[in-house]
C-alpha cells in the first residue's frame, strides 16, 4: 500500500510519514495558534477602534449635555440683555464642541445626520393619560436592542431641537428684559409726574387754607363762629381723610417698586415706605384725636400689617378695603362740610358766599385732585410689578378710571394757571398709563415673554433631559460592547488554547505511540536481531538462525546476510 510515491512498507517511508504526521500537527498547532490571535486581535481592533473611542466621546458628550442643562436656567435667570447674549454665546460655543462630539460618534459608529424629525418634547407631553396606559400595558413583541450607530443618529435631531428652544428661550428672556428696561424708566416717569402734582398743589393749597381763615376777619360773629367750626373741624377732618388715602396710595405703590428687579428702585422704595408710615400714623393720631372712627383705624391696621408683610396682593386687597371705608368717611365729612358752608353762607350772605365759592371749594377740589392722582400713581405703581396677567384688564381699566378722574378734577380749577401746570402733569399721566408704551402695555409684554421663556427653559430642560438619556444609551451600548469584546477576547484565548492543549496531546500520544510501538518494539527489536545475527556470523557462528520477517529494508539486510552466511557455509 503507497501513498503517492511513498511506500509505507519500507522503513524510509514509514519514517516520511511519522515526520509528516508530526509536521501535520506541527502546522494544525500554528493555525489554530494564528487562527485564535487573528480572532483576538479582530476583537482587540473592535474595542480599542470603536467601542472605547465611541464611550469616551459619549461620556464626553454627557458631560457637556449635563453643562448645557445646568447653563440653561442661567440664560432664563438673566438681569440685563448684556447678560443674557452673553450667556447665549457660551451657550452657542459649548453647541458647537458638542455638535463636534457628536459628528465624531457619527464617524466612530459609521453612523450619518439623520433626516427624520423627532416629535417635540412638549408635544410629546401632550398625551393624555387614556392615550398613554395602553401602551404600557400591551403585549408588544420584544424588540431587537439598537446598536450605538443606530442610537447615534437620534442625536442631531435633538441637538438641533435644543438649540431652537434655546433661541426662542434667548428671544423671549430679551424681550422680557428690554420691557422691563421700559418700565423702570416709565416707573420713575410716573414717581417724577406724581411729585409734580403734589408739589404743585401743596402750596396753593396751603394758600387757599391760609386765605380762609383771613377771610373770616371781616365776617359776623355768628359767621367768626361758623368758620372757626369749618377751619378747626369739619375741613381739616376731611383733609386729614384725604391725607390717609394719599398716603396709603403712596405706600401701595413704594410697595410694588420695592419688587422691583432694579436694586436702587427697590431700596428707595423701601425707605420711602417706612417715611410714609410714620406721616401716616401722625395723621392718622391727629384724625382720631377728635373723631371716632374705629372702621377707619382697623382699616388702617390691616393695610399696614399687609404692607409689613410684603404681601403685594394682599395689601392690594387690603387697600381697596380701606378705601372703601375713607370714602363712606370723606362722604360723611363732605356731608358735614356742606351743612357748615351753607351755616355759613347763611350767617354771612353775599362775602361769606364767595368765600365759600371761591377759597373753600378750591381747597375741596385741590384734595380731590391729589387724591385721585394718588390713586393713579397707585395703580401704575402696582401695573409695574404685578404678576398675574389675567389681572391686568382690570387693572388698566382702573388706572384709565383714576386718571380720568384727576383730569376732570383738575378741569374744574378756576386757577388759569395752576390748570395749565396742572394739566400738563396729567397728560403725562395719560401718555404713561395708555397706548403700546403705557405701563400696562409693557407690563403685558414681560410677563407674556416670561410665559413663553418659561415654556422654552421647560422644552429645553425637556429636549436636554432626552439628550442625555440618549447619551447615557449609547455609554452604556459603548459600555456592553467592551464588555462583550473583552469577554469574546476571553474567550478567543480560551478556544484557541484548549485547541493547541488538544493538538499538543495528540503530538505526545502519537509520538509515543511511534517510539513505543515502531521504534521500540519493531524497528528497534528486529534492528537488534540483526546486529547480534551479523556479530555471529562475523565471528564465524555460521549456524546461527537469521530471521527474515517483514518487506523493509531491514528484512533486504536480513535476506542478504541469510545469502552471505549460505556462501561460507557453501565455502567451507
Amino acid at each position: 500500500m503507497g501513498i503517492g510515491f511513498i511506500n509505507l512498507n519500507r522503513v524510509k517511508g514509514r519514517l516520511y510519514a511519522a515526520f509528516g504526521t508530526a509536521t501535520l500537527l506541527t502546522i494544525a498547532a500554528g493555525g489554530v495558534a494564528l487562527q485564535g490571535f487573528g480572532s483576538v486581535e479582530g476583537h482587540f481592533q473592535s474595542v480599542i477602534g470603536r467601542s472605547i473611542p465611541t464611550m469616551e466621546t459619549a461620556l464626553e458628550l454627557s458631560r457637556g449635555s449635563a453643562l448645557l442643562s445646568a447653563a440653561a436656567p442661567n440664560l432664563a435667570a438673566a438681569r440685563s440683555v448684556e447678560e443674557s447674549n452673553k450667556t447665549m454665546a457660551g451657550l452657542e460655543q459649548r453647541l458647537s464642541q458638542i455638535q463636534g462630539l457628536i459628528q465624531e460618534l457619527e464617524s466612530a459608529t459609521g453612523s450619518g445626520a439623520s433626516p427624520e424629525h423627532i416629535e417635540s418634547a412638549g408635544e410629546s407631553e401632550e398625551k393624555t393619560s387614556e392615550q398613554a396606559e395602553p401602551e404600557a400595558v400591551a403585549d408588544e413583541p420584544q424588540q431587537t436592542p439598537q446598536t450605538a450607530s443606530q442610537v447615534t443618529t437620534e442625536l442631531r435631531p435633538l441637538l438641533e431641537q435644543f438649540q431652537t428652544y434655546l433661541k426662542t428661550l434667548n428671544s423671549e428672556v430679551n424681550a422680557s428684559l428690554k420691557a422691563d428696561a421700559k418700565l423702570v424708566t416709565v416707573a420713575k416717569q410716573v414717581s417724577k409726574t406724581h411729585e409734580d402734582i403734589l408739589a404743585q398743589i401743596a402750596p396753593v393749597l396751603k394758600q387757599a387754607v391760609t386765605e380762609v381763615g383771613k377771610g373770616s376777619a371781616t365776617l359776623s360773629i355768628g359767621g367768626v363762629k361758623a368758620v372757626n367750626n369749618l377751619m378747626n373741624s369739619d375741613l381739616p377732618h376731611l383733609i386729614q381723610l384725604h391725607e390717609i388715602e394719599t398716603l396709603s396710595q403712596r405706600i401701595s405703590g413704594a410697595l410694588a417698586l420695592s419688587q422691583n428687579a432694579d436694586t436702587s428702585i427697590a431700596s428707595g422704595a423701601i425707605s420711602s415706605i417706612s417715611n410714609i408710615k410714620v406721616a401716616m400714623d401722625k395723621t392718622l393720631g391727629a384724625l382720631l384725636k377728635k373723631q371716632k372712627l374705629p372702621d377707619v383705624k382697623n382699616g388702617v391696621d390691616g393695610f399696614v400689617k399687609s404692607v409689613a408683610s410684603g404681601d403685594l396682593s394682599g395689601a392690594q386687597r387690603t387697600l381697596e378695603s380701606l378705601q372703601v371705608i375713607l370714602d363712606t368717611s370723606k362722604k360723611v365729612a363732605h356731608k358735614k362740610l356742606g351743612k357748615a358752608m351753607q351755616d355759613f353762607m347763611i350767617a354771612n350772605s353775599v362775602s361769606g358766599s364767595t368765600l365759600v365759592n371761591t377759597k373753600v371749594k378750591t381747597v375741596i377740589t385741590l384734595l380731590k385732585i391729589e387724591s385721585k392722582a394718588n390713586r393713579a400713581a397707585g395703580l401704575l405703581a402696582i401695573a409695574v410689578n404685578i404678576n398675574d396677567i389675567s389681572t391686568i384688564s382690570k387693572l388698566q381699566e382702573d388706572i384709565l378710571l383714576a386718571v380720568r378722574q384727576t383730569i376732570f378734577e383738575i378741569g374744574e380749577l378756576k386757577d388759569k394757571a395752576l390748570l395749565a401746570q396742572l394739566s400738563e402733569a396729567s397728560a403725562n399721566f395719560n401718555a404713561l398709563a395708555e397706548g403700546d408704551s403705557g405701563i400696562s402695555a409693557l407690563r403685558r409684554v414681560s410677563l407674556e415673554a416670561k410665559s413663553n421663556a418659561s415654556a422654552a427653559l421647560k422644552n429645553t430642560q425637556q429636549v436636554s433631559e432626552l439628550l442625555s438619556s440618549t447619551v447615557d444609551e449609547i455609554v452604556n451600548i459603548s459600555k456592553s460592547e467592551v464588555e462583550s469584546g473583552s469577554e469574546d477576547i476571553v474567550a478567543a484565548f480560551k478556544s484557541s488554547k484548549q485547541f493547541l492543549l488538544i493538538i499538543i496531546g495528540l503530538s505526545i500520544v502519537i509520538a509515543a505511540l511511534i517510539a513505543w510501538l515502531y521504534v521500540g518494539r519493531k524497528l528497534g527489536r528486529r534492528l537488534d536481531e540483526l546486529t547480534t545475527t551479523t556479530k555471529a556470523v562475523a565471528d564465524g557462528n555460521l549456524d546461527v538462525d537469521i530471521s527474515i520477517s517483514g518487506k523493509d529494508e531491514i528484512a533486504d539486510m536480513g535476506s542478504a546476510l541469510l545469502i552471505f552466511k549460505d556462501s561460507l557455509t557453501q565455502a567451507k
